[in-house]
């Protein structure tokens, strides 16, 4: 497992019924999924939550997609339980969506393609892990 770091800005709209917005870094660490973010209302810009930090396991991650819309871009992360992402501030189910700018969209895609190679590891290792049992 790799101790690289990888960053990618995004952002979160329509939080908290469209009074807050969020802006954020993902990133992985040691092999850990970190996302950082700080919310900020709509209406004033001026009040902000201070950043906040989530951490996840690799384990915890089913897939993560980049998902092309006619105007945005996303990074879409879907996990194996809603108990991993229960505190997280705007999901969709057992998903979360990171909007990203058309600028880092070559930085989206080295970082799903390095967290797409810790899972399909992790997979690895567990059927590994599986078939010595046997």
């Amino acid at each position: 497992m790799s101790s690289f770091i990888h960053i990618v800005p995004f952002k979160l709209n329509d939080l908290y019924g469209g009074f807050a917005k969020a802006y954020g870094l993902v990133k992985i660490e040691n092999s850990i999924l970190v996302i950082e973010i700080e919310t900020q209302d709509t209406i004033t810009g001026m009040i902000k939550s201070g950043v906040r930090r989530f951490e996840f396991q690799i384990p915890d991650i089913r897939f993560v997609i980049l998902k092309k819309g006619v105007f945005t871009k996303k990074i879409e992360i879907g996990f194996n339980n809603m108990r991993a992402i229960e505190q997280f501030p705007h999901r969709k189910e057992d998903k979360i969506d990171l909007i990203i700018s058309k600028k880092d969209l070559d930085s989206a895609l080295t970082f799903i393609s390095h967290l797409n190679l810790l899972i399909t590891e992790h997979r690895f290792q567990s059927l590994n892990s599986d078939f010595d049992d046997i």
